[in-house]
């Protein structure tokens, strides 16, 4: 398998992310890997068929299950975002467009974006987290990059400035807004964020703000 690295205006070029090309025999499966998440990538329904949010679905739980009822339609925004990451490595623009475009929608104006979401009631668990929003911001700026287009550029400049809202001790980023703790992962992750928006940055000549 390929390595995955986890929704227009032309650009100058810019340097591209290295990823397994969407032809070829190689790329060709990887491809077929992703968009058979289709099905999962889909909205999660409820026994009455209802829906709102265009999410990936966390779980795929037998109805026989204790937490049938209580997780079915519940998408933790992690794996939306690392599914759009790997639609857009696998060059399947359209779907990861489909989740990108839902989580800037759901991207509050500071940047900050909850943890997960019921795709039925549009009901947010009202919790933040630092890896969380710099996965998502990940997610934007691969499939800008990828595709050679700014579409999600304001999306990941927001995600960036609450991120650094977050830095405290050792210019490391708090774990979220209502803890002290400082997660490692976390930090990696806002690190490659924060990395690969200044390389799309300078890429389009934009040095002063990339800074």
């Amino acid at each position: 398998k390929g390595k995955l690295v986890h929704c227009h205006r032309a650009k100058p070029p810019r340097k591209k992310i290295v990823v397994p090309h969407p032809h070829g025999n190689a790329g060709n499966a990887l491809r077929s890997q992703a968009l058979s998440l289709a099905q999962v990538a889909s909205t999660a329904q409820t026994s009455t068929g209802s829906s709102n949010l265009q999410l990936a679905r966390s779980y795929s739980i037998p109805t026989d299950d204790p937490s049938y009822t209580r997780l079915l339609n519940w998408s933790w925004t992690y794996d939306s975002a690392l599914t759009a990451m790997a639609f857009a490595a696998t060059g399947a623009q359209s779907e990861a467009e489909q989740l990108l475009d839902q989580l800037a929608a759901l991207q509050h104006t500071d940047g900050s974006i909850e943890i997960a979401f019921n795709v039925a009631t549009g009901q947010a668990a009202s919790i933040f987290r630092t890896g969380v929003i710099a996965t998502v911001g990940i997610a934007a700026s691969l499939y800008d990059q990828n595709f050679n287009t700014s579409r999600y550029l304001s999306m990941e400049e927001n995600a960036a400035s609450y991120l650094m809202s977050l830095q405290g001790t050792s210019n490391l980023i708090r774990g979220g807004p209502d803890v002290s703790w400082y997660s490692t992962q976390n930090n990696l992750l806002a690190y490659a964020f924060l990395r690969l928006l200044f390389n799309e940055l300078t890429a389009d000549g934009n040095k002063p703000t990339a800074n």
